[in-house]
């Protein structure tokens, strides 16, 4: 059919290259957000296919001995079907790879410098609570410091790591200090780990702590029921009821 517009490509190792093909099922198909992120892992998908090149000519290369038209029609294609309805209905206009690449760059490349602003604000107000796991605020503490790299700015491991430990509330103030006290220096992820095993041991140990006051309190109102059941000399509560 006429002018019909490609949306996926079916590919098997004998088409290509490099029989190398890389995981895509996770990346999200673009909306507008993350482009830099977006971007990156599109282009390196595309360059193990082999049809990178499409991204930077509108015609095949002199001397080349690679199909440009099918080549550049797998790159549209894909560059259309890792998008969202709404851009894809923008873009799928244009015939041509190079010329869709172009334009996502001019549009949303230009919010790089801004979207680099909002990770390192999230970074920077990032505090944890006790009304939460405290592992899971790790966790959180990862993806901001993942969104910084992934914003091409570098932050090195040690100081995420250092910083995280400012970032625990309070009740960890013990814990921070004796971290503070060792002569090793913790990657992030050796001190994430630290901290797991950190949680778990509180968590053991306050569910004992409680099993251990629970048992106390019950042993404690049972003698005291006990003793008021009983009364002196087992006469009950109600002894001196009518002797007056």
């Amino acid at each position: 059919m006429a002018g019909h517009i490609p949306t996926a490509i079916p590919f098997t190792s004998s088409m290509l290259p490099n029989p190398f093909i890389p995981d895509m099922s996770k990346l999200d198909p673009f909306d507008g957000k993350n482009y830099k992120m977006w971007s990156d892992k599109m282009e390196f998908f595309l360059g193990q296919i082999g049809v990178d090149y499409c991204l930077t000519v509108i015609a095949a290369p002199a001397n080349s001995t690679r199909d440009f038209e099918k080549d550049n029609k797998t790159c549209r294609g894909m560059l259309l079907h890792y998008m969202t309805a709404s851009l894809y209905m923008i873009y799928s206009k244009s015939k041509n790879a190079m010329e869709i690449w172009d334009a996502l760059k001019t549009k949303y490349g230009t919010d790089d410098f801004g979207t680099k602003k909002y990770a390192c604000s999230r970074w920077l107000n990032f505090r944890m609570t006790d009304d939460k796991p405290v592992l899971d605020q790790v966790h959180e503490y990862e993806h901001l410091c993942a969104d910084i790299v992934a914003e091409g700015m570098k932050i090195c491991e040690l100081f995420q790591a250092n910083c995280l430990l400012e970032k625990l509330t309070p009740s960890w103030q013990t814990y921070v200090h004796s971290m503070k006290h060792k002569q090793k220096d913790f990657t992030l992820q050796e001190l994430v780990s630290h901290i797991k095993i950190e949680e778990q041991n509180r968590i053991q140990t306050k569910g004992k702590t409680t099993d251990h006051s629970s048992s106390t309190a019950n042993l404690v109102e049972t003698k005291r029921n006990a003793g008021y059941n009983k009364g002196p000399k087992g006469k009950g509560p109600n002894q001196f009821h009518g002797t007056r």
